[in-house]
C-alpha cells in the first residue's frame, strides 16, 4: 500500500486456510494512521466480533494470537464489548456493513507497519479492514493473507 492516508478497504472471508488479513504500509515518525473494522450486514455475522492490531517498530509488546517478527510491538483493539454497531451503507458498491470499531494512532517511529484483522478462535465469517480517511477515486488495494509478519 503506497498511501495509508488514502481511504481503502479490504474484504476478507476468514477460513482455516486464511484466518487473518494483513495490510502493509510505510509510516513516518509521528504520522497518524486511521484503522476501522467491520462486518457485512448479514444474519450470521451479526454478533461476530473480530479484533485488529497495528504491528510495527516502536510499539509496546502485546499479546497476539499470531506470530510477529522479533523487535516488533503491537497495539490491539478488540470489539467484544460492542453491542450496537454503527450501520453504514457504501453507495459505490451498494453494500451494507456494521462498523465495529475505529482507531487513530500516531506511530512512535518511522518504518514498515502492518494492520492485521483476526477473528476469535479463527471462527469462519466475513469481515473487512479499512485504512485511511482521504477519499480518492481510481485506486485499488492489494490485500494480503497469511499468518505472520
Amino acid at each position: 500500500m503506497n498511501d495509508p492516508a488514502m481511504s481503502q478497504v479490504c474484504y476478507h472471508e476468514v477460513t482455516r486456510v486464511a484466518p487473518r488479513i494483513w495490510l502493509a504500509f510505510g509510516l513516518k515518525q509521528d504520522q497518524e494512521v486511521y484503522l476501522q473494522i467491520g462486518v457485512p450486514v448479514l444474519e450470521r455475522p451479526k454478533d461476530y466480533r473480530p479484533s485488529f492490531a497495528l504491528v510495527g517498530p516502536g510499539l509496546p509488546q502485546a499479546h497476539l494470537p499470531l506470530a510477529v517478527t522479533l523487535g516488533m510491538g503491537a497495539r490491539v483493539w478488540r470489539t467484544t464489548r460492542v453491542r450496537q454497531p454503527q450501520f453504514f451503507h457504501e453507495p459505490f458498491t451498494g453494500t451494507d456493513s456494521w462498523i465495529l470499531r475505529e482507531a487513530r494512532l500516531e506511530v512512535p517511529q518511522a518504518g514498515r507497519y502492518h494492520a492485521v484483522a483476526f477473528a476469535p478462535c479463527d471462527k469462519p465469517a466475513k469481515l473487512w479492514l479499512a485504512i485511511g480517511t482521504e477519499e480518492r477515486c481510481g485506486h485499488r488495494l492489494g490485500c494480503g493473507r497469511g499468518n505472520a509478519v
